[in-house]
């Protein structure tokens, strides 16, 4: 966990151009996700129902989650980070 310098709302709209779709295959939810391939990771909204052994598939890959974290922003959790 780590504290973010700018809220998720902003993080999200200064990368937009960046976001895809992932899909759950657990619940059959999309929600849009920053994919970091260097450190293994996908960074999502909190609010994101994304759980550890869920599958996502998106238009570069399916992948499986071994790790979630939260970071926060102003000392409160606001970004998902779902490791594969």
């Amino acid at each position: 966990m780590s504290e973010l310098p700018v809220s998720s709302k902003v993080f999200f709209s200064d990368f937009s151009f960046d976001l895809l779709q992932y899909t759950v295959n657990r619940s059959g939810l999309t929600y849009n996700g920053l994919i970091d391939e260097q450190y293994h990771y996908i960074s999502f909204h909190v609010t994101d129902d994304i759980i550890k052994g869920d599958i996502l598939v998106s238009s570069n890959g399916t992948y499986t989650i071994s790790k979630i974290v939260y970071d926060t922003y102003n000392g409160v959790p606001d970004l998902l980070r779902a490791f594969f």
